[in-house]
């Protein structure tokens, strides 16, 4: 038996401040790696103060069963949220102890492969998306409220709002298929979510206008709501999306919308 002998959590806040990292440590000296994202502080506490209670001395090897035990123990609090996201990065890690100790890559041991190739797209953040707020920064920094992030590399945030086009050309030279973005967010909030002026509809359907006038269809469109919008504005979204032909709409709607 491969024992869990040590949890380790890091936080590399100079790199993605949202980003939190795990490594489970086992006494025949494998690591697991694992990861997941926001409120990196707040799961690293819950994996140490209850999650580590289950873990530390048992088998490694027992992924099914620490999933079970650890998801039947949470979903009391409800599927999203910290405790979810926690129990991701502990699966993830605990999946890549099995690889390591059974010299296979994780996609093997989960059946092998289903096709040779496969599509892949692009979700427009960067390493601060979502991050702390600046000092009297009224969006908070948080998705959806604004954020537009700052120029930079690999601030694919920013450049979706102020050079979409650019951004755009730049993955398709790059093979990448398709790109996820939300540019109507920011406009959520100020009624509730439940309508969007015809104004702020043109001002968010111009970075996607650009997308299609420098590319064409060469690139999939997705459009992201993060769950701010109620129905009369998801409808209204949705008709003013026909014109760029998106691959889809990823959660208009609040999950708890009747």
């Amino acid at each position: 038996m491969s024992k869990i002998t040590a949890i380790e959590t890091i936080h590399p806040s100079e790199v993605m401040p949202n980003l939190m990292l795990l490594r489970i440590h086992t006494d025949d000296g494998v690591i697991g790696h694992g990861e997941t994202y926001f409120t990196p502080e707040a799961i690293a506490a819950l994996i140490h103060d209850w999650m580590a209670r289950r873990l530390i001395g048992a088998d490694a090897l027992a992924v099914e069963s620490h999933w079970r035990f650890l998801y039947e123990r949470s979903r009391s609090f409800g599927q999203p949220g910290a405790e979810m996201r926690a129990l991701s990065a502990v699966d993830l890690a605990l999946w890549d102890i099995l690889g390591q100790t059974c010299g296979q890559p994780v996609w093997r041991l989960l059946g092998g492969p289903v096709r040779e190739t496969i599509r892949i797209y692009n979700t427009c953040g960067g390493p601060n998306y979502g991050a702390a707020a600046k000092e009297g920064k009224e969006s908070l920094d948080w998705p959806g409220y604004g954020d537009e992030g700052e120029p930079g590399p690999l601030q694919d945030n920013w450049a979706s709002f102020h050079a979409a086009g650019d951004l755009a050309a730049e993955l398709v030279s790059e093979g990448i298929g398709g790109m996820k973005l939300w540019p109507f967010d920011r406009f959520a909030h100020a009624k509730g979510g439940h309508q969007i002026s015809w104004e702020d509809l043109e001002t968010g359907m111009e970075p996607l206008r650009e997308i299609r006038e420098r590319v064409g269809m060469q690139i999939e469109i997705m459009v992201e709501g993060h769950a701010f919008f109620q129905l009369p504005a998801a409808l209204r979204l949705a008709d003013a999306l026909r014109e760029i032909k998106p691959c889809w709409l990823e959660d208009i709607l609040p999950l708890d919308n009747p």
